[in-house]
């Protein structure tokens, strides 16, 4: 790998970079139409940071589940000694609720984001993201953080 300096430890060598792009799907147990469904990566090693945007089209069909964005390029690692994955929906309109904050979460061993929220400014009130929040037109970009094996 590329060493850096005079740092000559393998541990410290950039051995691996990588950027792509993929394609989210939101999974609500039921088929949707997108308007726009792209997203891009980079991984650097072990890290991986995953961009997305992701606009629902008129037609939604939506599920009492919590809804989960799939298509990450890498899985999770499923390391126990290794930070959980997460990010945010910076930008969100169209969702049914009063949303104040929409989050991101990569759990062990997954390829998917689990969306989550608070309905409270204080972020104190939980909000499981399913049909009673997405509907036609919503739009969600963001951005989600984790290392992979």
């Amino acid at each position: 790998g590329l060493l850096f300096g005079s740092d000559t430890a393998a541990a410290n060598a950039l051995d691996d970079y990588e950027e792509g792009t993929w394609t989210p799907a939101l999974s609500s147990g039921n088929s949707s139409t997108y308007d726009a469904a792209f997203g891009n990566y980079t991984k650097i090693g072990r890290f991986v940071a995953c961009h997305f945007t992701l606009e629902i089209g008129n037609t939604f069909a939506g599920g009492t589940e919590q809804y989960v964005i799939g298509g990450l390029p890498f899985a999770r690692s499923n390391q126990s000694n290794t930070a959980s994955g997460s990010g945010i929906v910076h930008y969100f309109e169209n969702i049914a609720t009063n949303a104040h904050a929409l989050t991101l979460r990569v759990d062990s061993g997954q390829s998917v984001m689990y969306i989550t929220g608070a309905i409270a400014a204080d972020g104190a009130t939980g909000l499981a993201v399913n049909a009673n929040v997405l509907q036609a037109q919503a739009n969600l970009f963001g951005s989600v953080f984790y290392y992979t094996n």
